[in-house]
């Protein structure tokens, strides 16, 4: 089942996601508690107003971007498209990430997806 999970960072960890950001990236790549989650899409969200960030990157591969916000300057928060078996699952996935163990998201909204146009199968 597809699954789409969007995450809005607590307000303040923009340095908490920016160490934690290589082990996130590593995680999505290689999971091996989680053998039945495929990682199709992920990528950052930004907001404005972060001097940090002055580059937006890529964190998986030709599926993956960041959504910018008016001045697309802040990584806010994240987006990831998986195959997993159930929304449970992806719970647990996100739950068991670097992200997730250190609480990063305000906001976690995780649901099916119905993929009409781009689906990789």
């Amino acid at each position: 089942m597809y699954i789409v999970v969007f995450g809005t960072d607590k307000p303040g960890m923009v340095a908490v996601r920016s160490s934690r950001f290589d082990d996130y990236r590593a995680y999505l790549l290689d999971h091996p508690d989680h053998p039945d989650v495929v990682v199709h899409h992920s990528g950052s969200t930004l907001s404005a107003g972060d001097p940090a960030s002055t580059t937006i990157s890529t964190a998986i591969d030709a599926y993956s971007g960041a959504t910018p916000s008016e001045d697309g300057t802040v990584k806010n928060g994240s987006l990831i498209v998986l195959d997993a078996p159930s929304v449970e699952a992806a719970r647990a996935f996100v739950a068991d990430s670097p992200f997730g163990r250190v609480e990063l998201f305000g906001e976690l909204h995780i649901r099916p997806l119905v993929w009409v146009v781009g689906r990789p199968d």
